[in-house]
């Protein structure tokens, strides 16, 4: 490459960067339908239940509080005990909770520390549940990662229910929260991974297909009639690059997937891997077969339930979809953001870190609110709101 080229070369990656840089703050995306939703008014009275949501909380920033999860025990410490605070999965970056002679385990401990403090004060109930990261400290086992990571848990907040499912089974574990309440969990990574039985050398009978497409019909028909949320890491909708889109950063600067930091232009060979990730080649992401198949079945499962929410993290954003008379919230920010494409069926998407709330009514109204931490996290802002369940009031 000449010097005329080379400078060609970098004063478009400069200005590429610039551009990129400058956009970096996007603004939520609305669907058509839903860009009014400052004019929805959300009832007065007390919700008779609270979930708060938040994923992907295990890279704190370890030298200052992070922002979302400042902003979070705020928040908690405003709520009573009919509120639940679900911590939906990666809690620990990079490889979960390893044993306690590990190199890494006080790194790990320091990771999830953060999450533990941000419940301080809180009147409610506190749930963990494993993502893919969490499962990367197994051994062969398969049941360590997870296992470790639990008797943390309840060592540090004594709640026999503190992380679920137990065991390192795929669920459905089910709670009931409220007398019209029921939470249903899946380790989704159980499923989407395909693994064998923590206790035989054979693929999971639990995850075969008819069998737990079975037990998941049977625990939603036993509480039909009631407001059931179901949550799990992996979403089962998602416009983010575990969904297959990826942006021009993504193709242009790829080794940004590993340092934010480096801006090294690798044209061509950059978009091997987010073409890869769009075609199936990576199992962690919504287009591989295996992870189509925990999608259909668990859909399928759920086909005659209706205004059931299904909440989950792995992305580093804030979404919500409305499909199928249900509702799939992604808040998967809380300590990460990373790019969401705009559209494709999303009522909102948000590229920022945060949390979200669900509130459940006495008359059956369920309300999501999307949450932003504003600076160091001592105050926040609202993003978004829309209600899931019941007719919407819009002021006059």
């Amino acid at each position: 490459m000449n010097i005329n080229n080379r400078n060609a070369f970098w004063a478009i990656t400069i200005i590429t960067v610039v551009f990129i840089s400058a956009c970096g703050s996007v603004k939520p995306y609305f669907d058509d339908e839903y860009k009014g939703w400052h004019g929805i008014t959300q009832p007065a009275e007390k919700p008779a239940y609270t979930f708060f949501l938040i994923g992907d909380a295990g890279k704190p920033n370890l030298e200052i509080q992070e922002p979302s999860l400042k902003l979070l025990n705020t928040q908690l410490k405003q709520a009573d005990e009919n509120s639940m605070v679900i911590f939906l999965g990666d809690n620990i970056y990079e490889e979960g909770m390893p044993a306690l002679n590990h190199e890494n385990r006080a790194e790990s401990e320091a990771r999830i520390y953060e999450s533990v403090k941000a419940v301080e004060g809180f009147a409610g109930s506190v749930l963990f549940i494993p993502g893919n990261h969490d499962w990367y400290a197994a051994n062969d086992s398969l049941t360590d990662g997870p296992q470790y990571e639990r008797e943390y848990l309840y060592e540090k907040l004594g709640s026999e229910n503190v992380f679920l499912p137990k065991d390192g089974k795929p669920g459905p574990a089910v709670l009931q929260v409220d007398d019209e309440v029921v939470l249903v969990v899946l380790d989704s990574y159980r499923w989407v991974r395909d693994l064998p039985d923590p206790k035989a050398k054979k693929k999971n009978p639990d995850m075969a297909e008819p069998a737990f497409q079975q037990e998941l019909k049977e625990v939603l028909k036993a509480h039909e009639g009631k407001r059931i949320v179901m949550v799990m890491h992996h979403p089962l909708y998602t416009n983010g690059s575990h969904g297959g889109y990826s942006s021009f950063t993504d193709h242009m600067f790829p080794l940004r997937l590993i340092n934010k930091k480096i801006w090294f232009p690798l044209p061509v060979l950059g978009s091997i891997l987010p073409f890869a990730r769009k075609f199936g080649g990576v199992i962690e992401d919504t287009p591989h077969k295996r992870y189509k198949q925990y999608r259909n079945v668990v859909l399928d499962a759920s086909k005659d339930s209706k205004d059931l929410v299904f909440a989950a993290g792995h992305e580093h954003s804030l979404q919500l979809f409305q499909k199928h008379s249900k509702h799939f919230v992604v808040s998967g920010a809380g300590s990460k953001s990373s790019w969401v494409h705009k559209g494709k069926g999303a009522a909102f998407s948000h590229i920022s870190k945060g949390f979200s709330k669900l509130d459940i009514y006495e008359n059956g109204e369920m309300w999501i609110t999307y949450i932003e931490p504003v600076g160091d996290g001592s105050e926040g802002t609202v993003v978004f709101r829309w209600k899931l369940a019941g007719p919407t009031t819009v002021n006059p």
